[in-house]
């Protein structure tokens, strides 16, 4: 006895079959025809202005700029999955291919009237983050540059005239802050003077890769250390850290002798770093004049290892008590400290080198460990010790960040009008994830448990930074709205004006909107003044009113989880729904053809990346009138092209779905009809022949296609084979009446927004 299982052909006919539907095709899922001869009616697909036509772009074009009188906003969503599957490397080819291949998705849905092109609506086009540059790597400044220039080209096309571009973002990696003024000469001359090689860390430093997250060289530590002291010496001068050559040499400051002077302190500092550690404990109210070093050296030249020791116990007290002091300062660590001070022209020297080395080096050589223990020794510092502001005392023990001597990475989305001379702004994202960065996301991690993950405490997370805000993914929301703060970043930073269209855009990107750091900065303030919320992401799973608002809508293109979304905020609007009303254009390139998909949570969509083929899938929203526009005219509703143009592939969507169900409903009842000679040929007891029965259906176009019948095959087995197959038919059931009452609703809803401009 053997029954070819039901298992492994209903699971293949079931992934064979989608929800889309082709046009010139009817059956959404892909089914054989059915045999009871059922009318399918065909559309004309050479019928003026349907979808599959070819439609000259001058029927469409949107022409010169606009009067500012647009009443609605529609938004088309470039799907790109950014990270899975092949992804195309960093280079200017890439740039090309993306940039074109993502402008001529925008295009094609313009020209084939897939957009709603009434002079009143107008277009926002979409990507996800991580878009232009390749996830997990960086530009560098020469090809962020070129894709400025390629995107700026693309998006002139005088059919875009009526359109913002919210294009995703582009990861630049940028050098330390503590490095911008330096060239390779400079590093050899620097290099030179300090007798230690510092040219490979230089190129590390200014590389595109991400920093090596483990503990920085003392090569990286030297030249960060020279950079901050020649960046404070120009912020004297009035001169930012990028300044030019020229600009310097318009100064009074004399950049070759500053180099020289603060190379040799560093030269200093490097020497005597130990010692020059331990001086740190002495607040600079309390170091020792040249009577007191002269007579420590005294101590020291003589061995006289307790009276040294409790010169320094005093002068360390209250930040370190003398027990403590007694306990790690041995001899040897009494001679570092001699020789420092004999290296010194005198008191001041000294004590204006350790505020040099307090300030700029000592940040950069202490451990996590080091770090959270003068934080514990801070709080001995109390009034009782006889300082009359013990606040103000701590602030000399308050380390710097070290975060200039890391690269940072901006990770930016680009806004741009449509047409001629159109303004772009760059839209900055604060907050990184930790995903941003496979890398990071890979060490910074000590510990992956089912609880969750564990941060890696001696990790400097410094060294994966927002370049903007120096946030880094570690910081608290409270700590990314204090850094933003001091960056100069405000709700305006989140903002883009549009004078040829009218639109005023918010965008946020990706965690900046999950954290709320977006609401907590940005929202309170243009919620009441933006048309339209945009966010571009890699992970954002769905929208939420509470983490950002618009006055007409919001919109999601995320390029990870692939559920994009757009909503209307409109009190009235038939659109104004919770999951958000958009459709999934797909576009195949081999037939040219158009198919339509309604965006029903939890579907997953074109899993491929940009330009491995020039398939697309394109997530279109209803056209969402304005909160301050003027309302649509009648008029408006009877010309074509109204309601993004997708009306005729949504009423063949909904034609073909009922086809379908047909089709499936006569697959059901044909399977209980053999269920039913199965079962009457069973009462028939030893006299049972089934071989006609299941001949049948072996024949049957669908049935066979899941299971077949041996002669010697059980009642049992058979019916538990129909059963399956049945089973298997209603879950396509299901799929194709969510299409139909998908559709059916949609329509519902244009019929909707018609009568509630019908007054005017």
């Amino acid at each position: 006895m053997s029954t070819r299982s039901v298992f492994s052909s209903q699971q293949s006919q079931l992934q064979r079959t989608t929800s889309t539907t082709h046009l010139g095709k009817t059956n959404p899922l892909g089914l054989k025809a059915s045999q009871r001869g059922r009318s399918m009616s065909m559309p004309d697909l050479t019928k003026s202005g349907h979808v599959a036509s070819s439609t000259p772009a001058t029927e469409v074009s949107l022409g010169a700029k606009k009067d500012l009188n647009n009443k609605r906003v529609q938004i088309l969503q470039l799907q790109v999955q950014i990270a899975k599957g092949q992804q195309l490397p960093n280079s200017k080819g890439s740039v090309d291919r993306k940039a074109r291949a993502a402008f001529e998705a925008f295009a094609l849905a313009h020209q084939q009237n897939l957009s709603d092109n009434r002079k009143g609506t107008a277009h926002v086009y979409t990507l996800p983050e991580f878009f232009w540059s390749k996830y997990g790597d960086a530009f560098d400044q020469e090809l962020h540059d070129y894709t400025l220039a390629q995107i700026q080209e693309y998006a002139s096309n005088p059919e875009f005239e009526n359109a913002v571009f919210v294009l995703g973002t582009m990861v630049t990696a940028k050098r330390p802050e503590s490095l911008v003024q330096f060239d390779a000469d400079d590093v050899g001359t620097i290099s030179d003077q300090l007798e230690v090689d510092l040219r490979d860390a230089f190129q590390e430093a200014i590389s595109t890769q991400d920093e090596s997250y483990t503990k920085p060289t003392r090569e990286r530590v030297l030249l960060a250390t020279v950079g901050d002291m020649l960046n404070a010496e120009m912020k004297k001068h009035d001169l930012k850290p990028d300044a030019s050559l020229e600009e310097i040499k318009e100064s009074d400051m004399n950049r070759g002798e500053a180099i020289q002077s603060i190379t040799a302190r560093v030269k200093t500092m490097n020497r005597h770093v130990d010692a020059m550690k331990s001086l740190f404990a002495i607040h600079p109210t309390k170091f020792p004049n040249d009577e007191q070093i002269a007579q420590f050296n005294e101590y020291v030249t003589n061995s006289q290892w307790g009276e040294a020791k409790a010169m320094l116990a005093e002068l360390m007290a209250p930040f370190k008590s003398p027990r403590e002091t007694s306990r790690y300062m041995k001899s040897g660590m009494m001679r570092k400290i001699n020789a420092f001070f004999q290296s010194q022209e005198d008191a001041a020297a000294a004590k204006a080198l350790m505020k040099d080395f307090k300030t700029h080096f000592q940040p950069k050589i202490l451990s996590p460990t080091e770090r959270r223990n003068i934080i514990q020794d801070k709080k001995h510092i109390k009034r009782s010790d006889q300082i009359q502001d013990p606040a103000q005392f701590k602030k000399w023990y308050s380390v710097k960040s070290d975060s200039s001597m890391y690269k940072s990475f901006e990770n930016k989305a680009v806004v741009i009008e449509g047409g001629t001379d159109g303004q772009m702004k760059f839209v900055n994202k604060v907050y990184p994830s930790d995903i941003d960065s496979p890398h990071y996301d890979e060490v910074a991690y000590s510990v992956r448990s089912d609880d969750g993950n564990d941060v890696n405490s001696s990790f400097r997370h410094e060294s994966f930074q927002s370049h903007v805000s120096k946030v880094h993914p570690q910081n608290t929301v409270k700590q990314v709205q204090t850094k933003s703060r001091s960056a100069g970043i405000d709700a305006a930073s989140f903002m883009f004006e549009s004078p040829k269209t009218g639109l005023k855009l918010g965008v946020a990107i990706c965690r900046d909107y999950s954290s709320r750091a977006y609401q907590h900065i940005a929202d309170e303030s243009l919620k009441g003044q933006i048309d339209h919320l945009q966010i571009v992401s890699a992970g954002v799973d769905e929208l939420d009113d509470k983490k950002g608002m618009a006055k007409s809508s919001v919109a999601l293109n995320d390029g990870l989880s692939q559920l994009p979304r757009a909503k209307s905020f409109v009190e009235d609007s038939p659109f104004r729904q919770d999951d958000g009303v958009t459709h999934i254009i797909k576009y195949d390139d081999s037939d040219k053809s158009f198919s339509i998909e309604a965006n029903m949570k939890k579907s997953m969509f074109q899993s491929r990346p940009i330009d491995f083929t020039r398939d697309f899938a394109m997530d279109v929203s209803p056209p969402l009138h304005l909160q301050d526009g003027d309302d649509s005219s009648v008029e408006s509703f009877e010309t074509f092209g109204v309601n993004s143009g997708i009306n005729p592939l949504l009423h063949q969507n909904v034609s073909d779905a009922r086809n379908t169900l047909e089709v499936l409903y006569d697959q059901i009842d044909q399977a209980n009809h053999f269920m039913k000679l199965i079962e009457a040929e069973e009462q028939k007891g030893g006299a049972a022949d089934y071989s006609a029965i299941y001949a049948a259906i072996n024949q049957d176009p669908f049935i066979s296609d899941s299971t077949h019948l041996e002669a010697d095959t059980t009642p049992k087995d058979a019916k538990f084979a129909l059963n399956q197959f049945i089973s298997g038919v209603k879950k396509n059931v299901a799929k194709t009446e969510k299409i139909l009452s998908d559709g059916l609703a949609f329509l519902d809803q244009i019929n909707v927004e018609r009568l509630r401009h019908q007054h005017y």
